[in-house]
């Protein structure tokens, strides 16, 4: 704190990287307010902390929920929620069950979530479709849904989501605000359908 009497408030820059093997590093920066002479102070040396999230898989994806102030990482047909603790140095990280009950097997792994409605996606690849599922609890709970659309085969799928353009033909028909949309390629080309619903089924991009 400067003795001019002015609040400082210290910036913290935050981000979690995924390393091979299942490993997460989270990496925290800070920038220093000024000193009595007005000179501004060198940043402390960044610092890293290895966090071992126990899911065994190829592929790893990750989603925050900024609800719940918790990480849903998946790797393979495994998830788990992974939540810290601050109040100690280093933060001690959780690691909880977070598996989707239609992760049954997998030949592409992808979790998603949707920063607008904190909403994740949990997609595994089965054949030209996929095994699909939604949480609104980072990964507590699970609803099924539709797992691709028409015109998206066959391999590579990944899914995203955000609030509907303005104006845009189509829009939610549900109570989930959010377009949620599925693709995927077969070598040549690729295609992507939309959901209106959340998840629950997916019509034409």
């Amino acid at each position: 704190m400067a003795s001019t009497g002015r609040r400082h408030r210290r910036t913290a820059l935050i981000s979690i990287v995924f390393l091979v093997g299942g490993a997460a590093a989270l990496a925290v920066g800070a920038t220093s307010p000024a000193d009595a002479a007005g000179k501004t102070k060198p940043p402390p040396a960044d610092t890293y902390t290895v966090y071992r999230t126990t899911a065994d898989g190829g592929e790893p994806t990750i989603g925050f929920d900024t609800a719940r102030n918790a990480a849903v990482y998946g790797a393979g047909t495994d998830d788990k929620r992974l939540t810290w603790n601050d109040s100690t140095v280093p933060a001690t990280m959780t690691v909880a069950p977070a598996k989707a009950g239609t992760s049954l097997t997998t030949l592409d792994a992808i979790t998603f979530t949707d920063q607008h409605t904190n909403r994740t996606f949990v997609s595994q690849l089965a054949a030209a479709c996929s095994l699909f599922s939604f949480s609104d609890d980072a990964g507590a709970t699970y609803t099924p849904g539709q797992g691709c659309g028409v015109g998206t085969v066959l391999d590579h799928q990944t899914v995203g989501g955000g609030p509907f353009h303005a104006g845009a033909a189509l829009q939610a028909t549900g109570a989930y605000p959010d377009a949620v949309y599925y693709c995927a390629q077969d070598s040549f080309n690729g295609g992507c359908a939309t959901s209106t619903t959340g998840g629950l089924t997916f019509g034409p991009v």
